[in-house]
């Protein structure tokens, strides 16, 4: 049999490189971030596979990832997933909640308000509360980790959790999953 061919002409062999040069950038960042060319392999395949599936792009999703990870909190894919959640929600971007979430680990609350949560910092605990129902209040130690966790935690709400699947069944959900299927198909055919 014989392949199947299309023709290629200057413009898809120039996208096929861009492209391909994108991802080997985004490799070399993560390579850098964790002194691991294996584990940026790793992490890179991960966030394709999780851009492929959620109404985010790989860009976005690789920057936010590096910010974090450059901030000591690496997350898994099931805290990513949360964390998409959250923001899809909202109708925000992945990039505008890793911001909220940095600026909340050093004290600054502003940029949480955009996703319907409140933060305060009296001496050393911090109060926090979510738009969703009784606006609950919450309070704990003022530090990095427990407003991480907290804010992973509303991922796991009813009505947060599986905002990215919803979306990703829309026309612009399902346009942003095949463009990142195709950025995947173009840097495998660049490598």
């Amino acid at each position: 049999a014989l392949p199947i061919c299309f023709p290629v002409t200057i413009s898809t062999a120039i996208d096929i490189a861009e492209t391909t040069g994108k991802y080997e950038k985004f490799e070399a960042v993560l390579k850098n971030t964790f002194q691991s060319g294996s584990r940026a392999k790793e992490a890179m395949a991960d966030i394709s596979t999780f851009a492929a599936q959620t109404p985010y792009q790989i860009d976005e999703l690789t920057d936010s990832y590096v910010k974090l990870v450059n901030r000591g909190f690496t997350p898994t894919m099931a805290q990513m997933r949360q964390l998409g959640d959250l923001a899809a929600s909202t109708g925000k971007d992945f990039g505008q909640l890793t911001e909220a979430i940095l600026d909340a680990e050093t004290g600054e609350f502003e940029r949480l308000k955009e996703f319907g949560i409140k933060g305060s910092v009296d001496s050393k605990k911090g109060t926090y509360t979510f738009k969703r129902g009784d606006d609950k209040e919450v309070t704990m130690k003022a530090n990095a980790k427990n407003v991480r966790e907290y804010i992973l935690s509303l991922g796991q709400l009813t009505g947060v959790q599986g905002s990215m699947a919803a979306i990703s069944q829309t026309t612009a959900g399902a346009l942003s999953n095949l463009e990142d299927s195709w950025d995947q198909l173009k840097a495998s055919m660049g490598a």
